[in-house]
Formats: C-alpha cells, structure tokens, sequence
C-alpha cells in the first residue's frame, strides 16, 4: 500500500510495512574501534563488549517479528482512526472508544538471544512522535506510536502505570485515564520489556499475572517480553489466564549455523575490529555456533575472551583472534557459566526434550521451532557417540593398562634398548566396577 489516506494515524505507518525498510531501520552497523592496545586489558575488553553490544543486526526472523509488530499497530489505527472526523468526536467522549481488552503478546527466547535489542529495534522502526492538528481550531495532538514500559525489581503495579495514566488515584482511575490518554495520543503498541525481574518475589506468578491483565485493559495491542522460565510460570496459573496470556507468542530463535542469517550476523560482530579478528563469517561459522549455539550474547563473550587469551600471548601489541582463541576462550573458566548453558541447550537440541528441569530458563515449554540444521544434529550426535566410546574404553581399562597405554600416545621414538610390556590378563570387573561404569555412562 503506497497511496494516502485522509488519516494521519494511519499514513504514518505506510512507509514502514515494507520488511526492506522495516531492516534498513533496525540496522546498527559496527562502529570500528582502533588503538585497543594502547588501553589497558580490561579496559580494552570493556571497549569491545560495549562497542559488540551497540552492533544489530536484523535477521529474517527478527524482521518478521517487527513487521507483525507494524501490522498490529497499522490494523489498530484502520480500526479506532479512519479519519480526522472520527478522531475529534471520540477524543472528548467520556468513555475511550478503545476495546475493553486486548489479549497480550509474547515474545519469547532463550536469554541473551537478542529479545531486549529486538524492543529497541522497533522503537527505531516505528514512526517518529509528532502532532497532528484537528478542527474546529486546529488544536494539536500529539501522534506516538509506541509505549514502553520496562518493568524494575521493585515496580509495583500503579509505578509501571504511572507513566500510562498517572500516579494519582486507584488502579481503577489509572487504567481510565491511560485508555482516555492512549487514544487522545494516538498510541498504536503497548510493550512491557524486563519482566523476568517480576519473577523474584514469593507471589510472582499472581503479580506478573495481574500486571499483564492490567495492561491488557488498556486497550492496545500490547506486547510483553519474557524469557522462558516466566512462560513456565505462566503455565501455572488457572486456565482462563493462560487463555489471555499465552495464546499469542512469537519465539525469538537462535539462528542455524549454515544460515546467512548466522553468518551475517558474526561478521557484523567481528566488524568492530577487523583488523584484530581473523574469523571467517563464511567458513568459520558453523564452528563457531557450536561454542555459543547461536546466542549472541554468548558469542560476544566469545569474541572478547578470545581477544584476551591472544593479547595476555604477546608482548608488543601485534597480534590477531582466530579459531584456535575462539576454543581456548570456550574452555577458559570466564566462559564456565556460558559453556554450562550451551552444553544443555545443544544436549535438549539433540534429544528433543527438556535434559534439566532446574533450568527452565533454557527450555520453551509451548514447543520447539523446527529450526535446526539436520547436519549439525548429525554432527552433535556423533561427536556425543565418539565420547561415549571413548569413555567406555577408558572405563573398561584396569590401572596396569593405562599406565601402560600412556607410552603410547607420546611422540614416536626410536632408540637402541627397548622393553617389550607384557600385558596382564584383565580380571573379571566385579559388581562395584559395574556400577561405577554404568554411572559414568548416565553421566553422557
């Protein structure tokens, strides 16, 4: 749709229903950092983290996300603003013409997957705030497009109204006056970010509930940001509630290791530094999925922890970040608590199922996109199945064979005496052996 109508609400969001603007605007290239030797370690590391922090890059799911995000704030202004006639006569009712309720919508994803830069993303994408002017004597409106609502440890339900309908009064007066102030301000999306620091207290679930459905009585389209562990708590609540809070979700997916989604998205990253980072987004990207299962937030730790293990090699300054630092920074114990998540999430890739059900966090419990490359499942499953085999070997082995392997594995060599090892016979392993084994191997 290219032509004009006769409402202002509705013409603004003409330019962006195109996904090719919708990208254009979410973008937010690398800006190039240069003299990172010359600051100090941590501080050049801070450097690179902020500066990969800044960097968005919007994938095809990301811009299919936001342009149904576009579409339900376009579809509520053709509905409630159709043209400058009706907004002046509903602008002074008493009552908002908006709807009595809007089911809430969720969009979902592993944390660090990039929820909170998609919220920020579309308050680049969504039209900019501005007037309009009405008769009978051309009073000016304000036009905005997008309320947000980022929820605090301690917000109460009336602090996370306030800035909808005022602090003044009881809940009921706010939700009033934010109905009467969202359609006077022309306001087409509500959206709640952060509300997993909602999930802390004893009566969680009853807040978190009742400061959705309060939301929802505003009016708008409305759209709330949770990670997995909330949706978990959700399910818990009575089934008229999940009705009206889980029946909408868009889930935000790591992306596959073959996309070009995975690898455009790398590239932007190590764009900040392209000197030092000697990473192939092209070839180098399937591996470097597999230490950070497509998180961005893991592979920005990736990358900077990798910068640090090259840079404490070398004395002078002149140095790059290949492969071989990407895996030392995977192993390194500043990774620990990111290797710990990624080794479930790729264990629950492979298997299809929930593995930890302490970590709700990594698990979706509304189902699993059907998302993942066929090859990189047959390549984790054989890589689990190699260590499976060789920590069957190693357990069948008695203390006598392994030290009489170590030889073995050490580099060839030649010499004039030699000493042929007789071999023991093994014993049979008794019932303690047993066990030992087969609890190592429920440990794979």
């Amino acid at each position: 749709m290219t032509g004009t109508t006769t409402s202002p609400w509705i013409d603004r969001f003409l330019p962006v229903l195109d996904k090719e603007e919708i990208k254009r605007r979410a973008l937010r290239s690398a800006v190039p950092l240069s003299a990172l030797h010359e600051l100090p370690t941590d501080s050049a590391c801070r450097a690179l983290t902020d500066a990969m922090q800044l960097v968005f890059h919007p994938t095809t799911q990301i811009v299919d996300i936001l342009h149904q995000l576009v579409s339900r704030a376009y579809g509520h202004c053709l509905q409630l603003y159709p043209d400058i006639q009706s907004f002046t006569g509903n602008v002074y009712r008493q009552d908002s013409p908006l709807p009595q309720f809007a089911s809430p919508a969720c969009i979902t994803g592993l944390a660090g997957v990039g929820k909170s830069c998609l919220a920020s993303a579309l308050e680049r994408v969504l039209p900019s705030d501005g007037y309009v002017a009405c008769p009978p004597e051309s009073s000016k409106f304000p036009m905005r497009s997008l309320w947000r609502v980022d929820v605090q440890v301690r917000s109460s339900l009336k602090d996370m109204l306030a800035p909808l309908g005022g602090s003044e009064g009881s809940l009921g007066d706010q939700l009033k006056t934010a109905r009467k102030r969202a359609y006077r301000d022309g306001v087409a999306l509500l959206l709640a970010d952060e509300f997993q620091f909602l999930t802390a207290s004893a009566s969680a679930n009853t807040r978190i509930t009742q400061t959705l459905l309060s939301m929802g009585y505003c009016g708008l389209p409305t759209v709330y940001v949770a990670n997995h562990s909330l949706l978990h708590r959700l399910l818990r609540r009575p089934q008229e509630d999940r009705d009206r809070l889980l029946a909408d979700l868009m889930i935000l997916s790591p992306d596959t290791p073959e996309s070009d989604d995975w690898s455009d998205t790398l590239a932007a990253l190590i764009a900040v530094s392209p000197e030092i980072f000697r990473i192939n987004p092209k070839t180098d990207a399937p591996q470097f999925h597999r230490y950070c299962a497509g998180i961005k937030r893991a592979a920005v730790g990736l990358l900077v922890e990798g910068y640090r293990i090259a840079r404490s090699q070398t004395n002078d300054g002149r140095f790059t970040v290949n492969m071989e630092h990407i895996q030392s920074a995977y192993r390194s114990h500043l990774f620990f608590a990111h290797r710990i998540d990624i080794e479930i999430v790729t264990q629950q890739l492979i298997l299809g199922r929930q593995v930890d059900n302490k970590r709700n966090d990594l698990w979706c419990p509304i189902g699993q996109p059907d998302r993942l490359h066929p090859k990189l499942t047959e390549e984790m499953r054989q890589r689990r199945d190699l260590r499976l085999t060789e920590e069957i070997q190693r357990a069948a082995t008695s203390g006598q064979e392994r030290k009489t392997n170590k030889p073995v594995n050490r580099t060839h060599h030649t010499g004039e005496s030699s000493t042929v090892v007789k071999l023991p016979r093994r014993a049979r392993p008794d019932a303690e052996t047993l066990r030992t084994n087969a609890a190592s191997l429920r440990d794979l």
